[in-house]
């Protein structure tokens, strides 16, 4: 057990080296600011790791069951391929020869090492997050973060870091008189340190949408009833349900009051089969196991995520004319009391026929509108979301209330917001509700990728690149500010309607090519090119296995869990290319 203990502590000093260096080094690149933050996080885990084995040490270590003691020996072996690559950059950067004068280009050198140690560190506290249901009750504190003060919580770990030897590695503490300038410069006073909020809300959301998937039936059932409305009553036309049940045709979400505050409402009708005859029970039951999954995935989403509204309750009507559900979502800031619009609806005032109203804003605006639609589908796939439907009439424009008209569309662009996330899961799941869908298949299939078209011969398991894919379409109805099925030059020119499979891609592309340079430029396209082309012949998602299943991990002897592991971190480097490109892009127009 001190051998436990002991391999957690050295894996803290050897952290405390290499984050004092990422520290020294975080101006360089946004990379580096990043990494800086995920090692303070990380800091945070191992320490109270630390603190809690130590705990057990110190108290009755032979009371622990034989269960426990085989997980607390996993945690440490875990950490091993970290601790040995700790080694190798640590003595790299702690050597007499390392001069400060040499960081930024050891930086640029080494930055796949750095990388490599915090993911490993990240899957290694991610797997401890999983595995902790099977220690006492009071284990389980050690992955209550969200609310956890970083910087306070970071510094007292790093700053608790003392002298250790790991397999002839010596790590000196902050006051520590060694001549490496890194052992001397105190924790105490670091570099001003700016948290990629970003980086905070996916590490929060993600954490605690492992935790719910985790729970028992039983206490997933009591979160889904406990985000329940039963009171909730609403009057809804009925010309809304009806439209609702087109998603082409959909109108946005509702801005309403609720317990006396503003919010935005998201109705969902759906289908009761007649055969075979369900009681009441059984569709409340798979209501619970549909929208009352899906408002508490989204009541884990922090306010502040980007692009994904906040979620807070739910609730349902079996007795309308049309039966249906509802979403109840906090509003992110002040909106205007105009409510939320479609991108599809603004586009569609371009062509208005009395008083049409064309896009005024700058291409720097829409170009950056189309980084944080980016962005928000790329939360959602970094905590293992697919959603299934992306289309330009499933993102809508939310507009601040104290802006100036001058400022408002269609002179500006404001903040997108993915919704109906009724299809959206995990990508190992299924639809346990039947959401109406009545819009033509071509129309539909202008979004799909040609392996998840309507009336495809062999549809392929829905995965990220899929909502890649559909992403890309929506972006490029934003450049050329026209929408596809509307446009019936673009139809008849390209033969939109009587085409299917990879002939509607061919078709997108030769669009994208000849039709929005001239309105958007030649580096826009080529985004747009990589969100259609994006080539999965190395990734292996066929088995559709959860990414974030430990237990899946463990018991995949043939290696199948590592390679989509692979796959998925490859996709996320890929779209992190592409949010560069538009970052850089929106950054350069004026």
């Amino acid at each position: 057990m001190a051998e436990v203990v002991g391999g957690i502590s050295a894996s803290l000093h050897l952290l405390t080296v290499i984050y004092k260096y990422v520290e020294e080094c975080k101006d360089y690149d946004q990379q580096a600011a990043e990494l800086a933050f995920k090692l303070r996080w990380d800091a945070i885990v191992i320490k109270k790791a630390y603190n809690l084995l130590e705990s057990v040490y110190k108290d009755k270590p032979e009371s622990l069951s034989p269960q426990d003691k085989e997980f607390i020996e996993q945690v440490v072996s875990l950490l091993e391929p970290v601790i040995t690559e700790a080694q190798e950059i640590g003595q790299k950067i702690q050597s007499d020869n390392w001069k400060r004068k040499w960081r930024r280009f050891t930086w640029a050198y080494e930055k796949k090492k750095f990388l490599g140690i915090q993911a490993r560190l990240e899957r290694w506290h991610s797997s401890l997050d999983m595995q902790l249901i099977r220690l006492p009750e009071r284990v389980t504190t050690l992955v209550d973060l969200r609310n956890v003060d970083i910087e306070a919580e970071a510094e007292a770990a790093l700053q608790d870091a003392k002298p250790t030897t790991v397999s002839g590695l010596e790590t000196k503490p902050a006051n520590g008189t060694s001549k490496d300038p890194i052992a001397n410069h105190s924790p105490l006073e670091p570099a001003p340190l700016v948290i990629p909020t970003q980086v905070y809300n996916y590490l929060g959301a993600e954490r605690s949408l492992r935790r719910l998937n985790k729970l028992s039936e039983s206490h997933r059932m009591e979160v889904f009833q406990t985000l329940l409305d039963p009171k909730f009553k609403f009057e809804i036309p009925n010309t809304y349900l009806i439209s609702s049940k087109d998603s082409a045709a959909r109108k946005p979400l509702l801005l309403e009051t609720w317990n006396g505050k503003p919010v935005l409402i998201e109705i969902k009708r759906f289908d009761v089969p007649s055969y075979p005859p369900l009681t009441t029970e059984d569709i409340e039951r798979r209501i619970y196991h549909s929208i009352g999954r899906l408002a508490a995935e989204l009541n884990s989403v922090g306010p502040e995520t980007p692009g994904i509204l906040h979620c807070e309750k739910y609730f349902y009507n079996l007795q309308h004319e049309f039966p249906h559900c509802g979403l109840i979502y906090s509003l992110p800031f002040k909106i205007s009391q105009l409510g939320p619009k479609t991108l599809r609806s603004l586009i569609q005032l371009a062509k208005r026929p009395k008083y049409p109203v064309p896009a005024c804003h700058p291409l720097d605006q829409r170009f950056s509108f189309a980084h944080k639609l980016v962005n928000a589908l790329s939360f959602l796939h970094s905590v293992g979301w697919v959603h299934k439907n992306i289309t330009s009439n499933n993102v809508i424009v939310l507009e601040r209330s104290n802006t100036l008209d001058s400022e408002r569309f269609p002179y500006s662009l404001d903040q997108p917001y993915i919704v109906s996330m009724e299809e959206a899961r995990e990508d190992t799941d299924a639809t346990t509700m039947h959401f109406f869908q009545l819009a033509p298949i071509w129309n539909v299939n202008l979004y799909r990728h040609p392996e998840r078209q309507l009336g495809s011969k062999n549809p392929k398991a829905y995965t990220f690149y899929h909502d890649l894919y559909g992403i890309g379409v929506v972006l490029l109805e934003l450049g050329l500010w026209r929408i596809l099925e509307e446009s019936e030059s673009l139809i008849s020119k390209y033969n939109l309607r009587n085409i299917h499979g990879e002939s509607v891609t061919n078709a997108l592309l030769k669009i994208t090519d000849r039709e929005l340079p001239v309105a958007v430029g030649t580096r826009y396209r080529r985004i747009i090119r990589a969100c259609l082309e994006y080539d999965d012949s190395r990734a292996e998602y066929k088995n559709e296995i959860d990414l974030f299943d430990t237990e899946t991990e463990q018991v995949d002897k043939s290696g199948t869990f590592e390679v989509q592991r692979q796959s998925k971190e490859r996709y996320l480097d890929y779209v992190a290319d592409i949010l560069t490109s538009l970052k850089d892009l929106a950054a350069t127009t004026s």
